[in-house]
């Protein structure tokens, strides 16, 4: 008997359990909303969610949400939404110097100038003086506005309205896909301090350590890393589907780089060679040349992204950087998009863009990356 009542409470357990479930599930699946409503939720809450993130360095900043055709869902209690954002910003700080960033590359600057030798003091100069072009541009007027496609998800209450504490923020990579926006999107100004303080001490040590390696070229270059940036942004766009990829090759310069066969959804690195190129370094006959070298029809090194960068590195064009110190002009190398090559065109040390082809991008936003490779063109 003792046995009987054991086996009935157990089932009676299971089934309670059971029946927990599938009325959770049936209340998540028959949970009220209204498409229209809840688009309006989404939008408020990403609109917010961005002010609240930016407002810390940021003033008059200015958010364009546009909802994506069909994308508002609802699966499982959980509402998602995809919108394209249009959002305009402008620095709070009045001069180069406020910037956190700055202030701890010249905090370690003037910490060694008694010590430091004339060589040190003229390399880390010509740094300040380096980053000083780009962030000229932004000192106290809109930067470039930036282009990003945002996906927000959230919970769902039982009325049907937005779960505000549940919400999670993605932004579309290179293809399709979505991954999540760092929480905290932006570093601390502490953070920020100390990365500058980095850069600045590497400085020191690359002075103080060996002699500066010289460009494989007989004939020096000057790279012009702001004229690559403005190349990069003139010729390419935030481009809708096309079937196969985001293109539009009416937006790319195929007056002086025509475009061929080989480019459809497949140009990364031929676009970065273009800036590079125009920002100054010079053609290598038969080894970086557009569609003509040893390798046939279609250059090796000035259209494949690994070759691209074999070349740039041993020949002394490119150094290895990071997400901290890499800035307009550079290039960023994506190994989970197959070593997708873009380049990158504003860094004004808090927030950063990218501009790209394969999928066009034009001044999207990018955040801290473990696995990408960055390289400082010298």
């Amino acid at each position: 008997m003792r046995k009987f009542y054991k086996v009935l409470l157990i089932a009676v357990i299971i089934t309670a359990i059971a029946a927990g479930f599938s009325v959770k599930n049936f209340a998540n699946a028959s949970i009220p909303y209204d498409t229209k409503t809840l688009s309006q939720e989404l939008s408020d809450a990403l609109q917010n969610w961005i002010i609240s993130n930016y407002s810390q360095y940021y003033k008059n900043i200015g958010v364009d949400l546009s909802l994506e055709p069909d994308s508002v869902t609802v699966r499982n209690g959980v509402a998602s939404a995809v919108f394209d954002a249009k959002i305009d910003l402008t620095l709070k700080a009045e001069r180069i110097e406020d910037l956190p960033f700055m202030k701890g590359m010249l905090n370690y600057l003037n910490s060694k100038r008694a010590v430091a030798s004339k060589a040190q003091i003229e390399a880390a100069n010509n740094l300040i003086d380096d980053w000083k072009l780009e962030l000229k541009d932004y000192i106290g007027k809109p930067e470039p506005t930036t282009y990003a496609e945002f996906k927000i998800a959230a919970n769902l209450k039982n009325d049907g309205t937005v779960e505000k504490d549940s919400i999670k923020l993605y932004v579309s990579g290179e293809s399709s896909d979505f991954y999540p926006v760092p929480s905290p999107i932006l570093e601390t100004p502490e953070k920020m301090e100390r990365n500058g303080e980095e850069a600045m001490e590497e400085t020191f040590k690359k002075v103080s350590g060996s002699p500066s390696v010289e460009i494989g070229y007989e004939a020096k270059y000057t790279y012009n890393r702001l004229d690559a940036r403005d190349y990069a942004n003139s010729w390419t766009s935030n481009a809708s589907y096309n079937g196969n990829c985001y293109m539009d090759a009416s937006k790319w310069n195929n007056d002086e780089y025509p475009y061929y066969d080989n480019a459809y959804c497949n140009d990364c690195a031929d676009y970065v060679s273009q800036a590079l190129h125009e920002g100054g370094i010079p053609i290598d006959p038969g080894q970086w040349e557009r569609l003509k070298d040893e390798y046939g029809d279609y250059t090796w090194a000035w259209t494949s992204v690994f070759s691209l960068k074999d070349y740039m590195y041993n020949n002394g064009h490119w150094t290895t950087s990071n997400f901290t110190n890499a800035n307009a002009g550079c290039v960023i190398r994506m190994p989970e998009y197959d070593y997708h090559a873009v380049m990158i065109v504003l860094n004004d040390t808090i927030h950063r863009q990218f501009s790209g082809h394969t999928n066009d991008r034009k001044q999207y936003p990018y955040y801290s990356s473990n696995g990408w490779e960055y390289y400082t063109v010298q």
